[in-house]
């Protein structure tokens, strides 16, 4: 079976998110990690080499503070799946996905976004958002609920040619 796993919040929001950082996305549950290769205490993944499918959708619970149309008066969120290639001390960006408003959620913006990549084997991956407000605060909200934020990889096919069981 090749490595591939599916992380969620487990219901746990994530709030006090600084203004205009890239704020790494935190995972405490997996439905399944074939390889036990995701860390759910750094929320990254680290897939033996080859090409590999990242995909993910994260919801921000924008709040009273933050206003509700994406992307013009102050209100904007991005994210990006990062990779870094040296154990956690540098990322570089992998893939952005602008945000959007789904409907009938007020003060709430997501980001879904997918792609595909080459892992080195010690290459780490992790999922990222971008906010900024209106008033600088820091009271937006990454949504818990699992059906609202996730991340999810799959290595599609080993550098070394073989194919999974």
């Amino acid at each position: 079976m090749l490595a591939s796993f599916s992380a969620h919040k487990n219901g746990v929001s994530q709030g006090g998110c600084p203004n205009l950082l890239y704020v790494p996305v935190t995972f405490s549950a997996v439905e399944f990690d074939n390889g036990c290769l995701f860390d759910t205490t750094n929320s990254w993944w680290k897939p033996p080499a080859g090409l590999v499918l990242l995909s993910a959708n994260v919801w921000i619970n924008a709040g009273a503070k933050y206003l509700d149309n994406y992307p013009g008066d102050g209100y904007s969120q991005c994210a990006k799946f990062h990779r870094s290639p040296d154990n956690g001390v540098t990322w570089e960006q992998v893939r952005a996905n602008p945000g959007w408003n789904p409907a009938g959620y007020p003060s709430t913006g997501g980001s879904t976004m997918c792609t595909v990549a080459m892992a080195s084997g010690t290459d780490l991956f992790q999922l990222r958002m971008y906010t900024t407000s209106q008033d600088g605060g820091s009271s937006c909200v990454i949504d818990g609920n699992p059906a609202h934020t996730w991340f999810s990889g799959a290595l599609l096919c080993p550098s070394d040619g073989t194919q999974g069981s």
